[in-house]
């Protein structure tokens, strides 16, 4: 599915239904992604944002060649990809949970499953360990 990252002003203005058409220009890159496309209708996410949780809405459209309308943002007298919206729908970004703890010794972020259980990163966990190792072969001074 393609993906077409646009400004805020225009975003809204397809989610609410006031603009039904979105421009691409004529260039290479968007012949070789839509070029085939001409004449059918195909989803595409329309993204205000490049971020994974930016706010994103799937859009049938109708793929033509022409020249958009100036006020929803095409360049008057000039050849472009008519994207023409057929149906709108907003989607949830696509938002992932990881676990993460701090480490008891550096306080570095934990994210094996392993090293949250632990408590300890692999590296404090060996160094723990050594020093407890040790902590039994040392004899105190003040001890009685």
């Amino acid at each position: 599915m393609l993906i077409f990252p646009i400004k805020r002003r225009w975003f809204d203005m397809v989610r609410s239904g006031e603009k039904k058409e979105e421009y691409r220009d004529k260039t290479p890159y968007y012949d070789a992604r839509l070029g085939d496309c001409l004449g059918r209708e195909i989803d595409v996410l329309l993204r205000n944002g490049y971020a994974r949780t930016a706010p994103t809405i799937k859009a049938t459209v109708l793929v033509t060649i022409g020249e958009g309308r100036p006020e929803w943002g095409a360049c008057p007298g000039v050849e472009c990809y008519v994207l023409k919206i057929r149906a709108v729908e907003d989607v949830e970004p696509e938002i992932f949970v990881l676990e993460a703890r701090k480490c008891k010794r550096c306080g570095g972020i934990l994210t094996s499953a392993k090293a949250v259980r632990n408590g300890f990163g692999h590296v404090c966990l060996m160094k723990t360990r050594a020093e407890e190792k040790f902590k039994e072969i040392q004899i105190s001074l003040f001890e009685e």
